[in-house]
């Protein structure tokens, strides 16, 4: 178990979402760490809760709008969170990602299923935690959807 994975247990809630979309994917979008990231407004409703050992759940319906990537890859509502762990990835530098049980991983990518490619991770920033999707779809659309948290 990664120290950075068991300092991220707890129950976090959501406090903002923001997301970006890029006509162009730029190189990297996918594998380096993110940036840039987008804008985020208030929102709440979802929980996330991470145990000791990198497992998550996540449950709610947020308060504002806001999408979320089902465990597929599949672009959606509330509906569409699940359940999965965490885990960091060799040479990607202690980054931790987001993964779920139904799908197997490839590297650092949570889905890539020939039209749509996502890295999922989550990491602290200060008080907060930020979850941070990254989307290519087709090979050349862009897409970062930003998920802070505040310990619950």
């Amino acid at each position: 178990m990664s120290a950075s994975i068991s300092g991220l247990a707890g129950t976090w809630t959501l406090s903002a979402y923001g997301e970006l979309t890029l006509d162009d994917a730029p190189t990297g979008w996918l594998t380096e760490p993110p940036t840039p990231m987008p804008d985020a407004t208030p929102n709440s409703g979802v929980t996330l809760t991470i145990g000791d050992q990198g497992r998550f759940t996540e449950s709610g319906r947020p308060t504002e709008y806001a999408l979320f990537h089902s465990y597929d890859g599949v672009l959606g509502d509330a509906n569409d969170l699940f359940d999965g762990y965490l885990a960091a990835v060799d040479g990607q530098d202690g980054r931790v990602f987001v993964f779920s049980d139904e799908v197997a991983p490839v590297g650092c990518l949570r889905v890539d299923d020939g039209d749509t490619a996502i890295t999922d991770e989550v990491r602290l920033d200060g008080p907060s935690l930020l979850r941070v999707v990254s989307v290519v779809t087709d090979g050349v659309y862009a897409s970062r959807y930003l998920y802070r948290y505040g310990r619950g």
